[in-house]
């Protein structure tokens, strides 16, 4: 998922100047984010979480995964 830097303004959400949205053209299409839902899904399925997980060891995974 891409980030992108705007404020709110009158219940609205005005982008920075030069930043836009993606055209259609580089959207992914229903079929590749139906695999990557599936692939997500299949993830958790071979993985499963046997025990109580703190969310101290989330953030510490997610720091690992990021190096």
């Amino acid at each position: 998922m891409r980030r992108l830097k705007g404020m709110r303004k009158n219940h609205a959400v005005v982008l920075e100047k030069g930043v836009g949205l993606p055209t259609k053209a580089n959207r992914p299409s229903d079929q590749a984010l139906r695999k990557q839902l599936q692939e997500a899904i299949q993830r958790v399925l071979d993985h499963p979480i046997t025990r109580h997980v703190g969310i101290d060891e989330i953030i510490e995974e997610m720091k690992r995964e990021r190096q």
